[in-house]
């Protein structure tokens, strides 16, 4: 069951943050104007967000290997 459910989630999570890295990476300027409409800073965004775009499929596995541990332990 907890493995299953484990497994599916990661999935998921996984394919989600991927699209949205790859999007942050082709098309970072309509990623942000999602989140602002303020056009002055969408160019200082940018290099930020494509840094950042790398730690979306860690965070999933942290925030699942979490989930997980508290279930295992509590």
């Amino acid at each position: 069951g907890i493995g299953k459910a484990f497994g599916l989630s990661f999935l998921f999570g996984l394919s989600v943050s991927c699209l949205f890295t790859l999007c942050a990476f082709a098309a970072p300027a309509f990623v942000l104007g999602v989140y602002t409409d303020k056009e002055t800073i969408i160019p200082i965004a940018i290099p930020y967000l494509r840094i950042v775009a790398f730690t979306y499929p860690l965070h999933v596995l942290s925030s699942l290997i979490i989930a997980l541990l508290r279930k295992l332990t509590g």
